[in-house]
């Protein structure tokens, strides 16, 4: 014998006015408790500045095998498809500055010596959030 759910059979349930706003209260309240706003800020805060290293990588691994022009016209046409022409331009002058002329090898160690650093304080942040809107207590 097959058993089948279906929601035409189940006995209709109202929602009613206060458990609706109880419940909406108590989310607003978690939210606040958890200090939700502020660790998506330091999360995000520390994941943008672990893209300049990451393009950083993208690029030097593009100028040692395309080129230097080609590869940082492939990447920032890429990159104006997404954040428009103005984010691209932001992005790639903050990648002109942190790169040196003629350094495929050593921008790559660079780039990834920084992206390790970046990635390793965003996913610390994360724990952190994590255990305090769980409220686990984090091992020494």
């Amino acid at each position: 014998m097959e058993f089948a759910l279906c929601m035409t059979h189940m006995p209709a349930q109202s929602i009613q006015a206060r458990d609706l706003w109880t419940t909406l209260k108590n989310t607003a309240n978690s939210w606040l408790d958890d200090r939700a706003m502020t660790q998506s800020a330091a999360v995000a805060y520390y994941t943008v500045f672990s893209i300049a290293p990451l393009l950083l990588i993208s690029v030097s691994i593009g100028e040692i095998f395309f080129g230097k022009e080609a590869s940082r016209n492939e990447i920032f046409s890429s990159l104006s498809g997404l954040l428009g022409a103005e984010g691209a331009k932001a992005v790639e002058s903050m990648v002109e500055a942190s790169s040196v002329e003629g350094s495929g090898v050593i921008g790559v160690i660079v780039g990834v010596t920084i992206l390790l650093i970046g990635a390793t304080t965003v996913f610390g942040q994360v724990q952190d959030s994590l255990n305090l809107i769980w409220k686990v207590e984090a091992i020494p």
